[in-house]
């Protein structure tokens, strides 16, 4: 097998196949009896967890692979290597649902002012394609509301403390709400990140 690269300055050779394999048949949220016996043997086979781990965290599957390895080779991966998964497991799954219960605070807000909002991505992505928040990697909220709807919901925003990032000039705004699809907010405490769209893409798509 020709090395191939990865795309941030490492390559892959015929020695990493078995963690591309296994990051594979993790990268599910439920496996069937014949994916959990194949995942258990490859991870009990010697891998480069080091790798392993780089690999799922570039593609934002770690919640995945702990969920995987936990339910099906627990007893064969190295301990330390899975209290390391099961830390960033349960942080990122608290961080979820701290971000679902805003943005449920946000789609009432809406709601109260009589702007119509269709949250996508994030939170709603997770409990579709998942069925579980646990199981999804995400940082901001996405939220689209018609065009016309934008002032007023930008302005829902500003009441809960949210501040547009980066800060725009009144004309600005009116050249991003013509050419472009989303707004931009940051709150709490920088934790919370909501992108207020009026569109899916922008103009030029």
């Amino acid at each position: 097998m020709t090395a191939v690269d990865t795309g941030n300055n490492e390559s892959v050779g015929e020695g990493s196949r078995r963690e591309h394999e296994l990051l594979l048949l993790c990268a599910r949220a439920t496996a069937d009896d014949a994916t959990a016996q194949a995942i258990r043997r490859l991870a009990g086979e010697g891998l480069d967890f080091e790798y392993l781990f780089r690999l799922a965290h570039r593609h934002l599957v770690l919640p995945l692979l702990y969920h995987q390895l936990n339910r099906a080779a627990q007893d064969v991966v190295p301990s330390a290597f899975l209290d390391k998964l099961k830390k960033m497991f349960r942080d990122n799954a608290a961080r979820n649902i701290y971000h679902a219960a805003e943005l449920g605070d946000i789609i009432r807000a809406f709601d109260a002012h009589g702007v119509e909002a269709v949250p996508f991505k994030g939170p709603t992505l997770a409990l579709t394609a998942y069925g579980s928040l646990s199981l999804r990697r995400f940082i901001d909220l996405d939220i689209l509301v018609r065009r016309g709807d934008v002032r007023r919901a930008k302005d829902v925003l500003l009441s809960k403390g949210y501040e547009l990032h980066p800060a725009l000039t009144a004309a600005q705004e009116r050249v991003l709400l013509r050419e472009q699809h989303a707004l931009q907010f940051v709150g709490g405490g920088g934790l919370l990140i909501v992108e207020l769209h009026w569109s899916v893409v922008p103009r030029g798509f």
